[in-house]
């Protein structure tokens, strides 16, 4: 929750705000005027909604929602992806402040999307119309999945296929916000999630690293770290999305950067320009290693196993490329170090 006043963001238990001193009171009418309320109204109770606000606001809460929406969005069969994440969040949460678990959850996943679908309608200039007609058909899809008396998997489809061709219509745009953004061939379909992903110390600090890493090229190493982001999201490879990635954490060193090295806008495009190089070409490599692996002879878990040992064995960073497809199909690095291992006694 927040302050009304300042809106700092507010811990459950606070009663007044450090900040400016106002009383955290609950707004009545606000409680009660999420959508969320006609799906399961004893979750929207006043002791639920208070640690649910602040829930709902916590940054690593809301990163794994954005990834859920996000992922949900480019393919429905990855709708419990990140629901085990949201649902450990959350028991941890209720377990800490002894709090019903599914009231909790449904409360701070409907407050969620609510600012979601706030924020982006405000940043891609959607109408009201359009705005509650995508947000209503994303708590009928979620609905399905998080509440046991609505769980009707059977019809999940009916429900998902509208709401999908709609909000990604909705995404589309001419221009993107910066002068990198040129390349990028989905205008502008990640731009508030990438931003929401990257609004973390860490992300930025790391991508630094790679960039300024001697290893190997600037291009190189950042297009390996925001591939290995992309996987991480959406579980499969996307050039675009691992662009965005790039083009948003460029952004922010240029930002961050207040000394004579500052990270100018001309060299911002340039490197944006190899990263993007670097990026088709290692799409293009595995699409090609994985036309080499005959398809009717191995199941999907083999042909991903097959790419990822003969990438380790071209002696590509592999752990950090092939980290997404790993942990969808379940393939250990163990596994993959043992296959190089028995590979290279037998050459």
């Amino acid at each position: 929750m927040k302050c009304h006043s300042c809106r700092k963001r507010l811990e459950p238990d606070w009663k007044f705000c450090p900040e400016c001193g106002v009383e955290a009171i609950i707004d009545e009418t606000q409680r009660l005027q999420s959508p969320g309320v006609n799906f399961l109204p004893k979750a929207f109770t006043e002791n639920t909604y208070r640690f649910a606000s602040a829930l709902a606001e916590d940054p690593t809460f809301y990163s794994s929602f954005v990834r859920y929406i996000l992922t949900t969005r480019e393919d429905v069969m990855q709708t419990g992806r990140f629901r085990a994440e949201l649902e450990q969040e959350t028991r941890d949460y209720a377990k800490l402040h002894k709090a019903n678990f599914e009231h909790l959850l449904w409360c701070a996943l409907s407050l969620a999307t609510d600012k979601y679908f706030e924020e982006k309608g405000k940043a891609y200039d959607w109408n009201a119309a359009d705005e509650e007609d995508v947000r209503s058909n994303w708590y009928k899809l979620i609905a399905k999945v998080f509440l046991s008396q609505t769980n009707e998997n059977g019809q999940q489809q009916d429900v998902y296929k509208p709401w999908q061709e709609k909000f990604i219509a909705l995404h589309k745009l001419e221009a993107g916000p910066m002068k990198t953004c040129q390349l990028c061939t989905s205008k502008c379909f990640y731009q508030y999630d990438v931003q929401t992903l990257t609004d973390d110390q860490n992300t930025i600090q790391d991508f630094e690293f790679n960039v300024n890493s001697k290893m190997a090229p600037a291009s190189e190493s950042a297009a390996i770290f925001t591939n290995l982001l992309a996987y991480r999201t959406i579980g499969i490879g996307n050039v675009d999305l691992a662009y965005c990635f790039s083009v948003h954490l460029l952004n922010s060193l240029e930002l961050k950067a207040l000394d004579a090295k500052k990270f100018s806008m001309n060299a911002q495009v340039v490197l944006a320009q190899k990263i993007r190089s670097r990026l088709e070409e290692q799409a293009k490599k595995a699409v090609d290693d994985l036309n080499e692996v005959d398809p009717e002879a191995l199941s999907m878990r083999q042909q991903v196993f097959e790419v990822i040992v003969r990438q380790a064995m071209a002696g590509s960073p592999w752990r950090d490329i092939c980290a997404g497809p790993m942990q969808v199909q379940r393939i250990t690095v163990e596994e993959v170090e043992a296959e190089i291992e028995r590979r290279s006694k037998n050459r």
